[in-house]
C-alpha cells in the first residue's frame, strides 16, 4: 500500500508498466528503508538486541526485500501488459 502510495505522488501520470526496472526497484528500497526506519524507531525487538543490531537486523532485509518485491511486481506487470497486447491483436485479425 505505501509502495503505491509513493509511486501515485512521485510518477504522477506514468503507467506502472512505462517504469524502468531499475527506478522502481529504487522506489521499493525507499519504502523499505521507510519501514525499516519505522520498526526500529517503535522499539521493535528492543528489549533483545542493542539499537545498532537491531537497525541493522530490521532495516537491511525490509529494504532489499521490497525492492526485490517491486521489481518482481514490475516484471510480472510488463509480461501482464504484453500478453494482454498479443490477445488483441490477435482478436483483430
Amino acid at each position: 500500500m505505501s509502495f503505491a502510495a509513493l509511486l501515485s505522488i512521485a510518477e504522477g501520470r506514468r503507467r506502472f508498466d512505462e517504469l524502468s526496472v531499475p527506478r522502481c526497484t529504487a522506489w521499493g528500497a525507499v519504502v523499505g528503508l521507510l519501514i525499516g526506519v519505522a520498526a526500529v524507531s517503535t522499539g521493535m525487538g528492543r528489549d533483545l538486541l542493542p539499537l545498532w543490531l537491531r537497525a541493522l537486523a530490521l532495516i537491511a532485509p525490509i529494504t532489499l526485500g521490497a525492492s526485490a518485491s517491486a521489481s518482481a511486481t514490475l516484471s510480472v506487470a510488463r509480461l501482464s501488459a504484453r500478453r494482454a497486447e498479443r490477445r488483441l491483436v490477435q482478436s483483430t485479425d
